[in-house]
């Protein structure tokens, strides 16, 4: 991305646009400083720039990633969408009989649970607000209520949901599809993630699995060096990566090194 660090005056008011001299400066450009009046002002996340400043790749290219998935239902949404759904259902089950005789406390305590997730799951896919704090909210009732039915061992049941429910929060993407503001660092880092080099992410996954399955070490070493040739910081964006792909270079070469001794030796490492 680039660095936009360019010193830049408020123009006077009196001043006139290079290209329209007929016509006020409203603004100067965020990256070159120059004079633009309002036909040439383009107002972007990061800021106002002028037209050739506004068309250059690594200026405009949050702003699209931010206008396409501006409002698009995420993974999150879907995924939070379907467990829903099949909550509700469970809790139909339930509540018509789904067990016989009467029903255990602990068992009153998860249909009500999976009635207000389930609700809230939905609605969440259906883009309603309220939906984002309500499950924060549903997991902070639900927590001391578990504890007092099933001990402290239920904070460790708890602490998956607790992830997912916060990964959700706190997603981009999520807020993206919420259409909240997003601050441009945080967009920034979500870009980066999802398009930045995507094979020196790749080649940490693979890394990371060849500590238990050593086949997955050779894909490993492979797309690691493709994302390394593919590191180019004088690109338009810049392509990074560097670090990751060599820590999965190195991950991959020691995993190596360790399965082989394995191997060789008789060693098992269960």
């Amino acid at each position: 991305m680039a660095d936009d660090k360019t010193f830049r005056m408020a123009p006077a008011p009196e001043a006139r646009c290079p290209a329209h001299p007929d016509s006020a400066v409203v603004a100067t450009c965020h990256r070159c400083g120059r004079f633009v009046c309002a036909a040439d002002a383009h107002a972007l996340l990061r800021g106002t720039y002028c037209d050739g400043c506004a068309d250059r790749p690594e200026v405009n290219i949050l702003d699209g990633f931010h206008r396409a998935h501006f409002g698009e239902r995420d993974g999150w949404a879907k995924l939070l969408g379907v467990t829903g759904a099949l909550a509700l259902a469970a809790t139909a089950f339930l509540a018509t009989g789904g067990w016989t005789g009467a029903a255990p406390p602990a068992l009153l305590a998860l249909t009500v649970a999976l009635a207000g997730y389930g609700a809230l799951g939905v609605a969440y896919f259906f883009r309603v607000r309220a939906a984002r704090w309500g499950l924060v909210a549903l997991l902070s009732l639900c927590a001391p209520l578990a504890v007092g039915v099933a001990g402290p061992w239920a904070l460790v049941l708890l602490a998956l949901p607790g992830l997912f429910v916060g990964g959700a929060f706190t997603s981009v993407s999520s807020r993206l599809f919420f259409r909240l503001e997003v601050p441009v660092e945080a967009l920034e880092r979500d870009w980066r993630r999802r398009y930045d080099n995507p094979a020196a992410r790749d080649a940490v996954s693979w890394a990371v699995l060849g500590l238990l399955l050593p086949l997955a070490l050779p894909v490993a070493l492979v797309v690691a060096v493709i994302a390394l040739l593919r590191v180019d910081p004088t690109a338009q964006p810049p392509i990074g990566g560097k670090t990751r792909a060599l820590f999965a270079l190195i991950l991959s070469l020691v995993a190596l090194a360790a399965w082989a001794l394995v191997f060789t030796t008789g060693l098992r490492p269960w």
